[in-house]
């Protein structure tokens, strides 16, 4: 969605928003905590940092300002819309909410990619 035309303004998102999906779960200690975190984040990419949700009512960062702030996205334009839709959809709101806090495989996902720095599976050594 980030490369339509009228939509460039969501690229530097993609980083956030995949980083706020596994904060939301692995910080969670239930589904409808999940799920109140996750909805969170299409008030955050708009500069809107309290919800209407008791689960999770107001971001706990501080403060964004000077180089920490963002280029937020502006309310009703057809990016900021295409994003909202798309992150507060209801086949994904189901998925997110069977996330598992316990179960991520982030440290395992590290730890092969360590491995296939030093040792990658294209190389082949001879015996000698």
């Amino acid at each position: 969605m980030a490369k339509d035309k009228n939509c460039t303004e969501l690229a530097p998102w993609k980083k956030s928003i995949v980083n706020h999906l596994h904060w939301s779960c692995s910080t969670s200690k239930s589904g409808e905590e999940t799920v109140a975190k996750w909805k969170s984040v299409a008030n955050h990419v708009q500069d809107i940092h309290t919800h209407d949700d008791e689960n999770f009512p107001t971001c706990l960062h501080k403060p964004l300002i000077g180089e920490d702030a963002r280029q937020w996205l502006k309310p009703s334009t057809m990016s900021c819309e295409k994003l909202v839709m798309l992150l507060l959809g209801n086949k994904l709101l189901k998925d997110v909410e069977k996330l598992s806090p316990l179960y991520q495989t982030s440290s395992v996902e590290a730890f092969h990619s360590l491995i296939l720095r030093f040792a990658p599976k294209n190389v082949a050594f001879s015996f000698l």
